[in-house]
């Protein structure tokens, strides 16, 4: 069956109304591969370009706004005994009919560049293969040009200049070429995707072995209308180094991907993060930032590999996709870090649908804000095969609405500590019900205290937003009068906090005639250290390595009950 009739929107509620999903999808009952993703805003669908693995045929599946599969079309190819591949940057939406590319490989490494146009019923129109089936060849992006034709990039295996080239190829709507170009130098230079400029050019991204200092380096062509060369640039570290680019309507460009670090305490040591950078319309940098889920004084800096492949260019930033590695286990976790038009961080969120790895492919952002994000998952165990994997989440990148929880602790002088429990939320009001309130955001300490005038019991509505939703929870205090008489006796500090591998707490003890204690405990309350206090002044260094990370209550409390607690964080 082809493409159902397109699902009409009666009103905009409905077409952008707050869906999540966090799925595996299944086309051609095998192992699979989902890679690009576009927004078909005629039905407010998404169409996704895959392979199955060890199948020569690629396929399109179409969603709906829920995650529901509408329908598929496997794409059949008559080249016996090679395997399909689809590419980085696949699938362009044209009108109503659809293109898509890849590599069409044999078992031996040979490849042939591969693209097919599909009407909106799934029916081939026509398709385009590079001739010589004992070539390097392949198409790994496609872009529609100005004059609504076609431009594919990818590696073509080079006979002069190298391995492989940067290579362009201009085919027009009836799939027949009007041009084609290499670029590169004596060794492999790789494209990976390709994007029109605002001069009516290209921009090709990818990876060299031809020129810069390292294994492979980021590579950059630029080219006039007709594929001329222009101008090239590389950047990079000592290692493997790659990218993609995004052209912006000033002319300017994005380059996103990754380099490769060095341990310089242990040589061969080596890990990728996520690079992200601006250029001109010269080639020369405007700004560069790096990207990752790990501070460089963490041990898995060195061991855990991150980097980005997709990008989306969203109404107040750029939002950037791809994968990193969990700390705790090492699998592969889908990856997304909002910026700021200069690449200064917003957030950054982390994505699984299984215990193994989890690979984002693409990224989209669709009109009322929603993200949708593509790629797959390997398999758990031998009962499955490697699936594709497809997220849905709000404009902050949760994939659930908003959830407002708390718990509250009793301080000193009437006073209140609330514990924001809340997940999945931007930012949120905190009404004390004595009039008084208190803003957050997600970034800010989880314990927000108050003092009231007088104690008694006070309902406190804590209230989270999430783009378009919100959710609230009342929780009623006692906001006795209890704890510490003289708060000027005691004092104390923790740092660093946030602290990883280890905490320092300095405290300040004026009166030692009663016996002391410092504790640690869960926000359970369970109890998880506990040491008595014999100097007035010290400070005493606390290893982490045996506490899960999460958040953490350190209090000071005397005999007769004087205490103060303070929050830490372990990460």
């Amino acid at each position: 069956m082809k493409y159902l009739l397109p699902i009409v929107c009666l009103i905009n509620s409905i077409c952008y109304g707050q869906f999540y999903f966090n799925i595996t999808a299944d086309v051609a009952d095998k192992a699979e591969v989902y890679g690009p993703i576009i927004y078909d805003l005629s039905d407010s669908s998404f169409v996704i370009h895959g392979n199955a693995v060890g199948d020569h045929r690629p396929f399109l599946l179409k969603i709906n706004n829920s995650g529901d599969s509408i329908d598929s079309v496997l794409i059949e190819n008559n080249n016996a005994g090679y395997t399909y591949n689809a590419g980085y940057k696949s699938i362009e939406k044209h009108v109503t009919s659809n293109i898509v590319n890849g590599f069409i490989q044999h078992s031996g490494g040979s490849s042939i560049a591969y693209a097919v146009k599909l009407d909106e019923f799934g029916d081939t129109l026509w398709t385009y293969q590079s001739d010589s089936l004992g070539n390097a060849d392949g198409f790994s992006a496609v872009r529609i040009t100005q004059d609504t034709n076609y431009v594919f990039t990818g590696p073509k295996e080079s006979s002069s200049n190298g391995a492989q080239d940067f290579w362009l190829v201009k085919l027009d709507t009836n799939g027949n070429m009007l041009w084609q170009k290499n670029y590169g130098g004596g060794d492999t230079d790789y494209a990976l995707n390709v994007d029109t400029t605002i001069d009516g050019g290209f921009i090709v991204a990818g990876y060299t072995q031809s020129y810069g200092a390292g294994n492979s380096d980021i590579y950059i062509v630029k080219t006039d209308v007709d594929g001329n060369f222009q101008w090239h640039k590389w950047f990079g570290q000592s290692s493997y180094d790659s990218g993609f680019v995004k052209s912006l309507q000033d002319g300017h460009f994005i380059i996103y991907g990754a380099y490769s670090y060095e341990n310089p305490a242990t040589p061969g040591e080596i890990a990728t993060h996520a690079i992200v950078m601006e250029l001109d319309e010269n080639g020369d940098q405007v700004w560069f930032n790096e990207y990752s889920e790990y501070n460089l004084q963490d041990s898995y800096y060195y061991t855990h590999d991150e980097g980005f492949n997709s990008m989306a260019i969203l109404s107040d930033g750029y939002l950037f996709s791809g994968g990193t590695d969990d700390s705790l286990d090492g699998t592969r976790l889908g990856w997304a870090v909002k910026t700021d038009f200069n690449g200064n961080q917003l957030w950054s969120r982390t994505y699984r649908k299984r215990s193994s790895a989890n690979y984002f492919q693409d990224v989209t952002s669709i009109p009322g804000g929603d993200l949708v994000f593509s790629g797959f998952v390997w398999p758990e165990n031998g009962s499955q095969t490697s699936d594709g994997w497809l997220v849905r989440t709000n404009c902050l990148g949760f994939d659930g609405p908003p959830l407002a929880a708390g718990t509250w602790h009793n301080a000193a002088l009437n006073e209140v500590i609330l514990e924001n429990d809340s997940e999945r939320f931007g930012d949120g009001i905190i009404y004390w019900g004595d009039g008084d309130s208190t803003l957050f955001t997600e970034f800010d300490d989880t314990l927000i205290g108050h003092v009231y005038a007088s104690a008694g019991n006070y309902d406190i509505s804590l209230i989270v937003n999430a783009c378009s939703e919100s959710d609230t929870v009342v929780i009623n205090a006692d906001a006795s009068v209890t704890g510490l008489a003289n708060p000027q006796d005691l004092k104390f500090a923790i740092f660093p906090n946030p602290a990883k591998d280890e905490v320092r707490i300095r405290y300040d003890i004026n009166d030692l005639s009663e016996l002391s204690y410092l504790k640690m405990y869960d926000l359970s309350g369970k109890l998880i250290y506990q040491e008595v206090i014999t100097d007035q002044h010290n400070e005493l260094v606390l290893r982490l390595d045996e506490y899960d990370k999460g958040v953490y209550l350190v209090n000071i409390i005397t005999e007769n009950g004087d205490n103060l607690t303070k929050k830490l964080v372990v990460h």
